[in-house]
C-alpha cells in the first residue's frame, strides 16, 4: 500500500523537478536572488532538504504558487506528506487555477483514498468484500503503473 501510494505520486512529482522557477524582479521585500537562484540548484540537484530548507525561507517573505509548489514537491520527497499537502493548497490559494499544483493535490487525495478504502476492504471477512471495492482497487492500481 506506501509502495502504491509512493509510487503514484513519485510518477507525478518526476517531471516537475527540473523546471527552473522564475525568479522576481528586485521587490522591497523580495528574497535576494542569490537564494533563489540557489533553491532552484538544490531543486535540479535534488538535494531536497536544502531545497525545501530555501522555498521555505522565500515563502517567508514572499507569496508566489510556483515557489509553494516547489515547496510542496520538496517536502514529498522527504516523505513530508502533510506539509507537502499545506504547500500545494497555499500554491492554489495564491493561483486557483495552478495546474500541477492541483494535479498533485488530487494524487495525494486519491492515494488517501485507496488508502482508506484498501484498509476497509482488508477489514472485512472475505465473504463480505464487495466486489465493486474490489474493482475500484484493482482500477487505482491499473492507473498507477501507467
Amino acid at each position: 500500500m506506501k509502495i502504491f501510494f509512493t509510487f503514484l505520486l513519485s510518477l507525478t512529482l518526476l517531471g516537475c523537478a527540473f523546471q527552473p522557477s522564475s525568479t522576481p524582479e528586485k521587490a522591497d521585500n523580495a528574497p535576494p536572488k542569490e537564494l533563489w537562484k540557489s533553491a532552484d540548484n538544490a531543486y535540479r540537484n535534488q538535494d531536497w532538504q536544502l531545497s525545501y530548507s530555501l522555498y521555505s525561507q522565500i515563502s517567508d517573505q514572499l507569496t508566489d504558487a510556483d515557489i509553494e509548489f516547489r515547496k510542496g514537491v520538496s517536502a514529498f520527497r522527504l516523505g513530508r506528506i502533510k506539509a507537502a499537502e499545506q504547500a500545494f493548497e497555499s500554491a492554489i490559494e495564491i493561483q486557483p487555477s495552478h495546474k500541477k499544483a492541483l494535479f498533485n493535490l488530487a494524487i495525494i487525495n486519491i492515494s488517501r483514498g485507496y488508502a482508506f478504502l484498501n484498509e476497509y476492504n482488508e477489514s472485512l471477512p472475505i465473504q463480505e468484500r464487495s466486489e465493486e471495492i474490489v474493482d475500484i482497487l484493482k482500477a487505482l492500481e491499473r492507473f498507477s503503473t501507467q
